[in-house]
């Protein structure tokens, strides 16, 4: 006979089982900026599941950590949709047909203007600092051949171009971002394959005024920050009525005397450790900075110059001293070695010649020092018992060695640990310190880089439209704009309540990121019973309710789904 089937095991047997993990927190921070609703208002369509939703279902499976966006359905199968969407959504609705659909209309509204409506009320809604914004771009490369793809058209062009990731063999396409506080993306596009950052920062200068102006009222304080492609004529007169920060080639001659300049005058300021998190190992301290206020003329304007020296050497720069002093010992080397087989009949000859070969460029790291050795001709046979044979005449020949130009080798390796920033902002309004840490901002930009790069995201990606890329990178953007917003409430959070939110290592930390939430909110189990949900006992750890608590939420994101978007099509 069989046993009794307890109340508990029926729900468990009635009961479908959902791997939340933390892609309910990151769907309810698509809601909170009203995701659906703006993507449905910007690109009305009549179909089956809304354009909104589908956005929302990428931003969610690229936000994953596990799957590509091409396996967009399978993802969607194994999730609770009404608790992500608002709505009950069959997975078949993402299939590749409707997703590429989607990125056909998302092309063609237009991906700088939408991205930009998406993130303008995004910076509105979470009041970001827009005081200042940091531009940078990078390459994507890509695989195959791609339809449409035609150089000065209306759709960016995959191509060969300057990739900086050394593959040359690949074909690619740029993405160019401009971010504000916490490295949220506020503008990006896809860029042709082959464009230079010198003309994406020159179409960028042209249009930041209009795309700021909703944000701030006086576009003349914004701060403007790029690296060191920036500087060019062209870009500097659109400087004019912008304050901006970025950094001097070091192909410029202004730059090597700037930094002779300050070397010379020695009398650094000290801006001490800029990086916040402590070092990862005892063998790498962090940098130490001080600095050296000059100026630059580019063109017929002055500009700020704040020559930075570090304790930290560029690798770079080094190697190409060593390599450099290296090769130029061996070609003295050489050198010495031909000059010694020469024999001079004459003292004077021989004095000339030392003379020439002595004679070294004042940037030449090896000298020849070397001396006169007089050897004496005797007359042949063998010399008398009595007394040495007769001297009939006297040759010259030089013995040389290398000489180390010191002192240049110890200005350069000075000169390699310095770097020129250049500004037009008063050191009055802002000292170097905070020129610097503003700049070095500028890092977090490449980090998202990182992100849009990941092999899952972008290196797999099997869209062979130009078009559909185009649609692909505003789903990116639109991905790490969600991403660094949860971020930025993180660290918010963990520095108004210091040590709450531990790092992996169980230990507080005040630099949470997105990793350590995705982290803190893995083996998140939802069990679905009709229409009600339940979390197993002990189902979020006190950590994973402390990340949740610092995003805004709690809880109730895995049992309650969230209102339905007024926009969200009812089928």
């Amino acid at each position: 006979m069989s046993q009794p089937i307890s109340s508990a095991q029926k729900l468990v047997d009635d009961s479908t089982m959902f791997r939340a993990n933390h892609i309910p927190a990151v769907a309810r921070m698509c809601h909170r900026i009203g995701l659906i609703d703006l993507i449905n208002e910007s690109i009305p369509c009549n179909t089956d599941l809304d354009l909104g939703t589908l956005v929302l279902g990428m931003v969610c499976d690229t936000l994953s950590g596990r799957n590509p966006l091409y396996k967009v359905e399978d993802f969607i199968k194994e999730q609770d949709t009404e608790l992500l969407f608002g709505i009950p959504v069959d997975s078949h609705r993402f299939n590749d047909d409707a997703l590429g659909n989607a990125l056909d209309r998302i092309h063609r509204k237009g991906t700088l203007k939408l991205f930009t409506e998406v993130s303008l009320r995004a910076a509105s809604i979470f009041k970001l600092d827009t005081s200042k914004c940091n531009f940078d771009t990078t390459s994507v490369n890509v695989w195959g051949n791609y339809e449409g793809s035609e150089p000065g058209g209306k759709i960016p062009h995959v191509t060969y171009g300057y990739s900086k990731d050394k593959r040359m063999d690949l074909k690619q396409f740029m993405v160019s971002m401009l971010c504000v506080e916490g490295n949220i993306p506020i503008s990006g596009k896809m860029q042709d394959g082959n464009s230079s950052d010198e003309k994406l920062n020159n179409e960028e200068l042209q249009r930041i005024g209009k795309l700021m102006r909703p944000l701030k009222d006086n576009i003349g304080d914004l701060i403007y920050v790029a690296d060191c492609k920036l500087v060019n004529a062209g870009n500097m007169d659109l400087l004019d009525d912008l304050l901006f920060i970025s950094r001097l080639p070091g192909n410029f001659k202004e730059h090597d005397i700037a930094v002779e300049r300050a070397i010379d005058a020695d009398d650094w300021k000290e801006l001490g450790i800029l990086a916040e998190t402590p070092s990862s190992s005892i063998n790498r301290q962090r940098a130490s900075y001080r600095s050296h206020e000059t100026s630059v003329t580019i063109g017929k304007k002055e500009y700020r110059a704040l020559v930075i020296q570090t304790d930290h050497l560029d690798k770079r720069r080094t190697n190409a001293i060593e390599n450099r002093r290296t090769k130029e010992k061996k070609l003295v080397e050489k050198e010495i070695k031909s000059a010694e087989k020469t024999t001079y009949h004459c003292q004077d000859d021989a004095r000339k010649a030392l003379e020439i070969i002595s004679v070294r460029k004042k940037t030449n790291y090896w000298n020849i020092k070397g001396s006169i050795e007089v050897i004496e001709v005797h007359a042949p046979g063998r010399a008398p018992k009595a007394g040495s044979r007769k001297i009939v005449g006297t040759k010259y020949k030089l013995h040389l060695a290398p000489d180390e130009n010191i002192d240049l080798y110890e200005a350069k390796l000075k000169m390699a640990g310095c770097f020129v920033m250049i500004s037009n902002i008063p050191k009055e309004k802002m000292p170097a310190r905070e020129v610097l840490k503003t700049y070095k901002e500028q890092y977090g930009v490449e980090q998202n880089f990182s992100f849009l790069k990941e092999p899952l995201i972008a290196n797999d990606t099997f869209l062979k439209k130009p078009s559909r890329i185009d649609a692909l990178t505003f789903i990116l953007l639109v991905s790490l704009m969600i991403w660094n917003l949860i971020q930025r409430e993180l660290r918010n959070s963990a520095e108004a309540r210091n040590g709450e939110l531990n790092n992996l290592n169980k230990r507080p930390t005040s630099r949470p990121t997105g990793y350590l939430m995705m982290n803190q909110l893995s083996g998140i189990i939802i069990l679905k019973y009709g229409n009600q949900r339940l979390l197993p006992r002990d189902g979020i750890s006190s950590q994973g309710l402390k990340y949740l608590k610092a995003m805004g939420f709690d809880e109730k994101i895995y049992t309650i789904p969230p209102p339905r978007s007024r926009t969200q099509t009812q089928y």
